[in-house]
């Protein structure tokens, strides 16, 4: 069920990507120009098309290429004004020519170095005074330099014919964009001028006939046609009936997206999307697709003659471009339904702005039909001219009353069950729309009539594209939101955990984004000027190298070593763990031994996957060598500690004064040894603690290691008896007690001492060997419960720490008779 959900989402959300180039390219696609101006074929000489070339004349291939790249340059110099069929013969033969000169350098590459190795083994010729070579190797000296010159000379023309295509190819861009400024820039006269709209309504005379004598011409073509090829007219037919029959599949399937009806604080984030997505499919994508599917049955059948095809297609591209806009509108705007309005207004200001919108869009697509009928039908430039700048017209007034309809509607309108989106937030768009009908107003004052029609088409055409650019991006995070929510906690099929589920939907979904900005900036890109094989030459400069400087970057390249590298990092990994899990374990080598081991073959390992991915990334070693050899002083004083702590390291997996597995003591800490790594080890204390403790530390300072050798440790146990106790029954008892615990070792046998008389006690020491020091801790405490309790049996005492403290003090001073003190108070008294 939930991967039916997300395969559903994913073909909603990559539909609408394919919406957006699909309508770019209609747009930029179509066979009309800017100003409705059909093209038509013009012989040129850059329009010749070239056989593919082999290989095996690279002399013939070179100068075929030469001339070609002569009278192309020629043309492009001579010809003043270039039709967008000359500018893509341009585009795809120069293109052409530069892949088949670089698969012949490519083809070359293999003689080129076996024929230079071959004479660079023959060494230098003899100098005056040395001994001459014989006949045998002078001409086999001649033969090789020839050869080598040869392929040598092929290699370097096919560059020097790369270098002059790219050329032509930036200089028919350049030219290109040139001309298209031009087209737009021309000035005309002013709107204000009275003497322009009489021009306009004079060159109106005679139009209507001509144009019914074209539709009355190319019906009879068609049904003249379609007379002559019954088959036709059944293929027809039956293709027509599939087309039906897949429209109305594709309708009932997207009624599935739609939500149920829910009450207002019920409707979630990830409904309205879903709504506001299959909507605008259903009733927009849909139905231009089934006009240009009808479109493209009369023109695969050729049913139709070639003026009528270029006006057909108009008439298709203004009906899908008009049910566009409308489902978007709607699905904007939903005046009817306010739980599920994306927009920040009111009930009636959509429906005042939805309005406008479509009354504004419908005439626009009228006139971009009648300014190509009349164009096609060589009406004077003066209709062209004025149809456009009524289309200018109409545009600045609708943008005008839509900011001014929701400027007035925003002041006491509640914010909207769904916020808006950041991409389209109106306080970013609202200035780019006055800043666009101001600059087509002053355009159509000072008589830049297209200029002024090509500013409002684009605000136009962006408008649609940011707004199903809006739809695909919150369509992948509603969906993001509620697959990440559906995984978590539930049981994979895949067998991944549920966190690494979670990263692969967010990354997935990611992409889906960052495609779906980028299809929209080459959507948005196209009417400027820029076309879709220029972005396809630009990614292919980027992904199979470019120059910066005197460097070759090429992400192909940098790709492939990454992934040379990773192979060989997992194939160490792989060794790493048959090592660790199966091979060594059934070895008598010691576990930090084998980890030693373990640890080399990770290095080794390490090393040659990186040199292998140095080596298919074109890096030359020796430059290598001559760069690190340079550094060499700076490495020495900046990275000396990093470098001392990799060399000591080293010595600790060589030396092994500890190792995996031991238990240590530290200035830094006490416990087992857990890694050992490049720069660093890493030491787990008995309270669950990792502490780090560089590798040169290890090497310069004392470290106390108890299972170095081996676990076989001694523990001891100080105790003090009181003075009245008898020693020897003391030494008895605690030999007892040592030697009924079962782990301590009987040899070397426990042992009992006198150490010394305390100042309160009389102070012994027990000390005993354990087969496992590591365990020393609760044996120490196993027996001072054992000692405690056979002590106070045998009425030992333990005392207390005593001290005895013996205070002196002086005499107290002599003291007058008491009677004396009275007498002479008395006589005092009597006085």
């Amino acid at each position: 069920m939930l991967m039916n959900l997300l395969f559903a989402r994913l073909f909603l959300i990559l539909s609408l990507c394919v919406s957006i180039g699909s309508f770019s390219l209609i747009v930029n696609a179509s066979p009309a120009s800017a100003q409705g101006k059909p093209t038509s074929e013009q012989p040129s000489v850059i329009n010749k098309s070239r056989e593919k070339s082999t290989i095996k004349d690279e002399t013939s291939a070179a100068a075929e290429w030469n001339g070609y790249l002569q009278s192309a340059e020629q043309a492009l110099k001579r010809e003043k004004k270039l039709t967008d069929k000359q500018f893509e013969a341009f585009d795809v033969n120069t293109a052409k020519i530069i892949a088949d000169a670089q698969a012949q350098i490519l083809a070359l590459t293999p003689d080129f170095d076996y024929s230079k190795r071959r004479v660079d083994k023959l060494g230098p010729k003899p100098k005056e005074g040395e001994p001459s070579e014989t006949e045998e190797i002078a001409s086999l000296r001649m033969e090789l330099g020839v050869a080598f010159s040869k392929v040598d000379g092929q290699i370097k023309d096919a560059r020097q014919i790369i270098v002059r295509a790219s050329q032509l190819r930036s200089n028919a861009l350049v030219r290109r964009r040139a001309e298209f400024v031009e087209s737009i820039t021309t000035e005309s006269e002013s709107i204000l001028e009275p003497k322009f709209w009489i021009e306009f309504a004079a060159g109106f005379e005679g139009l209507g006939k001509s144009f019914r004598l074209l539709i009355k011409d190319s019906l009879a073509v068609i049904t003249n046609r379609l007379s002559n090829s019954p088959s036709k007219i059944f293929l027809l037919a039956f293709s027509l009936l599939l087309g039906i029959l897949g429209y109305f599949f594709v309708k009932r399937k997207t009624a599935e997206f739609f939500p149920k009806k829910h009450h207002a604080e019920d409707i979630t984030r990830k409904q309205i999307a879903t709504w506001a997505a299959a909507k605008f499919a259903r009733f927009g994508l849909l139905d231009a697709a089934g006009l240009i599917y009808l479109y493209s049955l009369f023109f695969e059948f050729d049913l139709m003659p070639k003026r009528f095809i270029f006006f057909t297609w108009e008439i298709v591209f203004s009906i899908s471009g008009f049910l566009i806009a409308k489902s978007l509108a709607q699905v904007f705007l939903a005046p009817e339904n306010k739980e599920a309005r994306i927009a920040n207004l009111s009930s009636a200001a959509a429906k005042r702005v939805l309005r406008t919108i479509l009354i504004t869009v419908a005439i626009i697509m009228f006139l971009n039909v009648t300014n190509f009928t009349a164009v096609m039908l060589v009406s004077p430039f003066e209709v062209s001219i004025g149809l456009s700048a009524i289309v200018a017209i109409i545009g600045i007034i609708a943008v005008v009353q839509v900011l001014i309809i929701a400027a007035k509607d925003r002041i006491d309108t509640p914010p909207p069950v769904y916020q808006e989106a950041r991409i389209l937030r109106w306080v970013y768009m609202r200035p780019l729309l006055w800043a666009g009908a101001a600059a087509s107003i002053i355009a159509l004052v000072l008589g830049y009539i297209a200029l002024a029609e090509f500013a409002v088409l684009q605000l136009l055409f962006g408008s649609i594209v940011l707004a199903i650019l809006w739809l695909i991006l919150e369509l992948i995070d509603t969906n993001r939101q509620s697959v990440l929510s559906a995984i978590d906690g539930s049981p994979q099929p895949t067998g991944m955990q549920s966190p690494k589920m979670k990263q692969v939907n967010i990354l997935a979904f990611g992409v889906l984004k960052i495609l779906a900005i980028l299809i929209a900036i080459i959507a948005m890109s196209l009417p400027w000027g820029y076309r879709t094989n220029d972005w396809l030459q630009w990614l292919s400069g980027a992904f199979f190298g470019f120059q910066v400087g005197g460097l070759t970057i090429s992400f192909s390249v940098i790709f492939q070593a990454g992934a040379l590298f990773i192979i060989g990092y997992a194939a160490t990994r792989m060794l790493q763990s048959w090592l660790n899990n199966q091979y060594l374990p059934s070895t008598n080598i010691e576990s930090g031994l084998r980890n030693s081991i373990s640890t080399v073959v990770g290095y080794i390992g390490l090393t040659l996957a990186a040199t292998m991915a140095i080596g298919a990334a074109g890096l030359d070693l020796s430059n290598l060598a001559i760069v690190a050899g340079a550094l060499s002083v700076g490495v020495g004083f900046g990275l000396q500690s990093i470098i001392g702590n990799f060399v000591s390291g080293l010595i600790l997996l060589a030396e092994r004064p500890i190792k995996v597995g031991d238990w240590i003591v530290t200035g830094g800490g006490e416990g087992t040894v857990r890694k050992i790594s490049v720069r660093s080890t890493e030491i787990q204390t008995f309270d669950r603690s990792t502490v780090v403790i560089p590798n040169s530390i290890l090497i310069t300072d004392p470290v106390t290691n108890w299972t170095h050798s081996s676990k076989l440790g001694r523990i001891k146990i100080a105790i003090g008896v009181g003075y009245n106790s008898d020693p020897d029954k003391v030494r008895d008892l605690l030999l007892k007690c040592i030697d009924e615990h079962e782990g301590v070792l009987k040899n070397p046998k426990p042992s009992v001492f006198f150490l010394d008389f305390g100042d309160s006690a009389l102070l012994f020491e027990v000390r005993g060997f354990l087969s496992n020091i590591e365990n020393g801790l609760g044996v120490r405490s196993d027996l001072r419960f054992a000692i405690l309790r056979a002590m106070r049996a045998a009425n030992i005492e333990i005392p207390y720490p005593q001290r005895d403290i013996h205070i002196k003090t002086q005499a107290p001073p002599a003291t007058k008779p008491a009677t004396r003190k009275r007498t002479t108070r008395t006589s005092r008294a009597k006085k």
